[in-house]
């Protein structure tokens, strides 16, 4: 199995990541780097709008519940899904996006 690569910025916030709980914002969107650089007092990782979010190593986001994704521009509804996906995916067990929705991870009832 081939390491997933960390998302942007997840080494300058390694410290803070290894002690939950923080707020945790992940940046998505076309202006995602400008909205992460102009928040240096605030844990943000970056989502590049060219990656795959699901190729991304999302583990260290893990027990900062809720992690927020903020959409920094227009953003196929599929991409956001697909970051949702991946965050929970990787142990997030609540995210926030920018309009107030909260997402789980789905509970299998068999």
């Amino acid at each position: 199995m081939n390491a997933r690569k960390l998302p942007p910025y997840a080494r300058r916030h390694a410290e803070a990541l290894k002690h939950p709980p923080h707020t945790v914002w992940v940046a998505a969107g076309p202006n995602a780097w400008k909205w992460a650089r102009s928040r240096p007092s605030h844990v943000v990782l970056v989502a590049p709008p060219e990656e795959d979010p699901a190729a991304l190593d999302w583990r260290m986001c893990r027990g900062h519940d809720p992690v927020l994704v903020v959409l920094t521009g227009p953003m196929e509804g599929a991409k956001v899904r697909e970051l949702i996906a991946a965050l929970l995916r990787d142990g997030v067990e609540r995210v926030l996006d920018d309009t107030g929705t909260l997402f789980v991870p789905e509970v299998s009832h068999g």
